[in-house]
């Protein structure tokens, strides 16, 4: 039987986005590596992307995969394409092709030898691992952290407004923090009626 306040339904035995290493488009075109004829290397802490710009929409990107317990280290290659967006008010945004949906991505992530996009990879983010609680908790907390706060917590409730904030700024810090406030203490109620059947508050 499970804890107070215990789950865990968004578990899937996958990594979060922030434990994958992600392929910045901003990166590479930042850097003019999106030009034909460009050579380089892409450091990241664990791992070495070797790469070359074959043509002004393709990048040949290859990196030595990891050693796992069923197979020996080997070297994959793929060819990642990008595309050039116009911006609005000037200007033009790269994106990445994610080879599996074909849809345009600021990011493409590292996970099982392959270069994909989150949705495709099926990856959460960190805090959609955290209970409801915890959710509610952290962002009451920056709301609060936003305001000039010292002290955070649901007890705390919402700061004074700082001198120099507009007041429309204050009022929707100070809504986030009242919502989630208010989700945090419902939430704390049926876990208690769950664990205490017949409580009464």
């Amino acid at each position: 039987m499970g804890g107070f306040n215990s789950g865990g339904h968004n578990w899937k035995g996958r990594p979060t986005v922030e434990q994958c290493y992600p392929l910045l488009i901003n990166t590479f075109s930042g850097s003019g590596a999106l030009s034909k004829g460009t050579a380089g290397t892409y450091q990241f802490p664990s791992l070495l992307l070797h790469f070359f710009c074959e043509y002004e929409d393709a990048v040949v990107i290859s990196f030595l995969c990891p050693k796992t317990a069923d197979q020996k280290t080997q070297l994959i290659g793929f060819q990642a394409i990008s595309e050039l967006h116009q911006r609005h008010f000037g200007g033009f945004q790269a994106y990445w092709v994610c080879p599996q949906c074909c849809e345009n991505r600021s990011k493409l992530y590292l996970f099982k030898s392959r270069f994909l996009c989150r949705q495709c990879h099926s990856l959460p983010y960190s805090s959609q691992r955290k209970r409801l609680l915890e959710r509610m908790l952290l962002k009451v907390e920056k709301a609060q952290r936003k305001l000039g706060a010292i002290k955070t917590g649901i007890d705390y409730g919402v700061p004074l407004k700082p001198s120099r904030m507009r007041q429309a700024n204050y009022y929707r810090h100070a809504r986030v923090i009242n919502e989630a406030t208010r989700t945090y203490e419902g939430e704390f109620e049926r876990c208690l009626l769950r664990r205490f059947p017949g409580m009464n508050f």
